[in-house]
């Protein structure tokens, strides 16, 4: 394993050890750390109605699938689409492959790219990090949550240069390339060689 990438796992873990706990406080000063929220869980016909819509656009709904979400709370699965009036054939086959599933809320949002597209911007924005046609490093990229582009991690000074920003979003060509705050502590190995 890459020293730097075994290094930063080693970090992570101990930010999260530090951050677990014992719910009870043996001091009594006062806690400055925030309360913690509870998440409604989500239950198992929810995560299964998800696996089965997920399958479905990764293959037969691709040029429509953008994203998913599980809503706890309401005991619903959130799809993000591209084409709406295809929604309920995507919804439809995911019940018949799973039938288990049928009785599982189905809330479709409008996405403006499907993940398919999303991915193919986000390799253009590789191949052009690899080809050193940046001016700065890409530190990583993500997709959107919710089907409206990628994100790309880069340092602030690279944020600023407008030359830059330029040449990233016409690497990722029609699709929007949102800029967000990276560095180096991001894995540069996600980018590749």
């Amino acid at each position: 394993m890459n020293r730097r990438l075994a290094t930063i796992f080693v970090a992570a873990a101990e930010i999260l050890a530090a951050g677990c706990g014992s719910a009870t406080r043996s001091s009594t000063a006062p806690s400055t750390a925030p309360s913690v929220v509870e998440t409604p869980a989500v239950n198992v016909q929810v995560e299964n109605a998800a696996s089965a819509l997920g399958a479905q656009g990764r293959s037969a709904y691709a040029d429509i699938y953008a994203s998913l979400s599980m809503n706890g709370a309401n005991n619903e699965v959130v799809l993000y689409v591209t084409d709406t009036s295809k929604a309920q054939a995507m919804i439809n086959a995911a019940h018949k492959a799973h039938p288990d599933t049928a009785g599982v809320q189905v809330m479709v949002k409008q996405a403006a790219y499907s993940a398919k597209v999303e991915n193919a911007a986000r390799d253009k924005i590789y191949e052009a990090q690899r080809a050193h046609r940046f001016k700065y490093p890409v530190y990583g990229i993500g997709l959107s949550p919710v089907g409206d582009g990628i994100q790309a991690a880069v340092e602030a000074k690279a944020a600023a240069d407008l030359e830059f920003v330029k040449a990233l979003q016409n690497a990722a060509g029609n699709v929007h390339a949102k800029i967000v705050p990276g560095g180096k502590g991001i894995p540069e190995v996600a980018i590749g060689p």
